[in-house]
């Protein structure tokens, strides 16, 4: 469980890594995100999801320090409130990255949210199959 929880660390350091990416370019851009919608909303997402993948991160490198038991890992991780709020900052940062794409061009926004919502559905019935249910 050590072994999940160093991946978790590096890849909730990568995530913040990458809205911090997307702070530093903006500042570095001559477009305030004020005169575009899109990035005005994408700007906002990646600031909701950037402190949410610190302290995740953060969470991960106390647990490595404290070495609990796989016992106590799997019920501290699987709270109802830790798996909500990751679900929550992973819909977050895809918002960003969609809003994101639609300020670049709306053809490429829009395949990529198809694109998406076609991964999202295979995705969907894969878990369901993995967890031995029937997908509808």
């Amino acid at each position: 469980m050590l072994k999940r929880v160093e991946q978790l660390k590096w890849l909730y350091s990568s995530l913040a890594g990458v809205c911090l990416v997307f702070f530093l370019t903006l500042l570095s851009s001559k477009q305030p995100a004020t005169e575009s919608l899109c990035l005005l909303i994408s700007s906002i997402f990646f600031a909701i999801a950037f402190p949410i993948y610190v302290a995740f991160a953060t969470a991960e490198i106390s647990i490595l320090e404290v070495q609990p038991s796989d016992k106590k890992i799997q019920s501290l991780l699987g709270q109802r409130w830790v798996v909500i709020l990751t679900q929550f900052v992973n819909l977050a940062l895809t918002v960003a990255f969609t809003f994101l794409a639609f300020h670049l061009s709306y053809w490429i926004g829009l395949f990529m949210l198809i694109t998406g919502l076609i991964v999202l559905l295979a995705l969907r019935k894969f878990i369901l199959q993995l967890e031995g249910k029937k997908p509808i």
